[in-house]
């Protein structure tokens, strides 16, 4: 994660500012593509930095969109690490904020380590381009335990996400996407890819 001063020390060339610092807690403010305002908290449970969103004006009633989570992890991530986003099971949802999105980094992870997840997931969106016509669809590889879903002429909303999940996936199953960089998480072909989380360290269940 960026050093959070530094991000402060940008607020006159970014719409971020500081608002208060509760112990391990910082909070932020941003503007919303709809001109409203978002919450934005940041804190390091143990071995994960972690990030959310929440919409904060009683006018909106929504997730935080996709280009502002995309957003998010630009302005609190480097360009070289990878974040995640849980699709957790169904018995292990626990967050009590329904407009709250969260964004996750493995502190512990080696550099070589994230460089072969950064490999595998770029390898993983190139070979999903030949499935691309223009269409909104899915498309899932069980031998991968994928599912590529086209979007169309616009990214899905984190709800309509959620039940493509739970078409593939089983309610206790957990599925995981990625925030890797600016050039692969804003495709030209509006693609997303849902990872099965069986092989990946997750965060603490407590947030999710």
């Amino acid at each position: 994660m960026r050093k959070l001063e530094d991000i402060g020390l940008e607020r006159k060339k970014l719409p971020v500012w500081w608002m208060e610092i509760l112990t391990d807690l910082k909070m932020f403010a941003m503007p919303l593509k709809d001109s409203k305002m978002g919450n934005i908290t940041t804190s390091e449970p143990l071995q994960w930095e972690h990030v959310s969103m929440e919409t904060i004006s009683r006018d909106i009633s929504r997730c935080p969109t996709y280009e502002e989570m995309c957003l998010l992890k630009y302005r609190f991530f480097s360009e070289n690490e990878i974040t995640l986003q849980v699709h957790p099971a169904k018995s292990e949802y626990v967050n009590k904020k329904k407009y709250m999105l969260h964004l996750w980094r493995n502190k512990e992870i080696t550099a070589m380590a994230e460089e072969r997840l950064r490999r595998k997931i770029c390898k993983t969106y190139e070979e999903a381009k030949k499935y691309f016509s223009g269409e909104r669809k899915e498309i899932y590889l069980p031998k991968c335990g994928i599912v590529i879903i086209f979007c169309g002429e616009e990214w899905l909303s984190w709800e309509e996400v959620c039940k493509i999940k739970q078409r593939y996936w089983d309610p206790e199953e957990v599925a995981v996407q990625f925030n890797v960089s600016r050039e692969l998480d804003c495709n030209e072909e509006h693609m997303i890819l849902l990872w099965d989380a069986t092989d990946f360290d997750l965060p603490p269940k407590d947030f999710v």
